[in-house]
């Protein structure tokens, strides 16, 4: 069962206001290549046009910032995801739909999804690390949802719960050698990630 959206970081921090999108596109950029603990909030600032009193007018510190990017991009990942897993009706085309969404978003958003997977470790405010773990259970829930299914109607063996751990590890940690100028073919990342997650959910264990 999937948690209700953060009214903190929902749509209000998703569609934000020119200036809050700035500051986030230049803390994103900044965090993803230099990562989180190298970057004070007063360089975000410079490098969004703001002092840091505008700064401050706009977010609240910066590890809600942190989570306001993670928030952004995740709750993005998990609705497109969503959508279309529901467009498709056997499980090895739901994992192939999943994958090239993540994919996409692997190169189109390589900043925001490096941020989401490296930097969350950041988070230290016990409501803060709720609503990332919030964000990553429902995106992880959607592809429990997909196997749980899948199992049901025959078409592979149950799946436990450490082994969609270890799919979404897989795909995840290829933030660190998948980006900008990495030269990857989007064709051949989707069906290696679909063709591992697949061949293993169908062969049997032990």
């Amino acid at each position: 069962m999937m948690t209700a959206p953060n009214a903190k970081y929902s749509k209000d921090t998703s569609r934000a206001s020119m200036a809050k999108r700035r500051i986030m596109d230049s803390a994103t950029g900044l965090f993803a290549e230099r990562g989180y603990g190298n970057v004070g909030i007063n360089e975000v600032g410079v490098t969004a046009g703001f002092g840091k009193g505008a700064l401050y007018y706009h977010i609240r510190s910066k590890e809600d910032l942190l989570v306001s990017i993670v928030y952004d991009h995740m709750d993005r990942l998990t609705a497109e995801t969503k959508l279309a897993a529901g467009k498709c009706v056997k499980t090895a085309e739901k994992i192939y739909a999943m994958a090239a969404i993540f994919v996409e978003h692997l190169l189109e958003y390589a900043d925001a999804m490096t941020v989401s997977y490296r930097d969350i470790h950041a988070v230290a405010a016990p409501e803060n690390i709720q609503v990332v773990d919030d964000l990553h259970n429902n995106y992880r829930q959607i592809w429990t949802d997909v196997f749980e299914n899948g199992a049901r109607s025959g078409e592979h063996r149950p799946v436990s719960d450490q082994e969609i751990e270890i799919f979404l590890a897989m795909m995840f940690s290829s933030v660190f050698w998948v980006g900008p100028g990495s030269e990857t073919d989007p064709e051949k990342l989707i069906a290696t990630f679909s063709h591992n997650v697949i061949s293993a959910v169908q062969a049997p264990v032990g």
